[in-house]
């Protein structure tokens, strides 16, 4: 985790390490803080000149199953 930590505060612009992050969040069972990591690295994404289908399709998917972990 302190490398994601370390990338992010190198490459904020980056979408695919929140991924990763969010993804870690929530295998720790900290659930509402990956959510609002995701949800961070979908607006990183949006904010690019030609965002990347498949980068969001990727984080997409996992603020799904976050929220629905949430609301289960």
């Amino acid at each position: 985790m302190e490398t994601v930590d370390r990338t992010l505060e190198m490459r904020p612009d980056f979408s695919y390490v929140y991924l990763q992050k969010g993804i870690y969040l929530a295998r720790q069972g900290k659930h509402a803080d990956a959510l609002g990591v995701l949800r961070a690295g979908e607006n990183v994404e949006l904010q690019r000149a030609v965002p990347s289908g498949v980068k969001l399709r990727g984080i997409r998917e996992e603020i799904a199953k976050t929220a629905a972990f949430l609301e289960g």
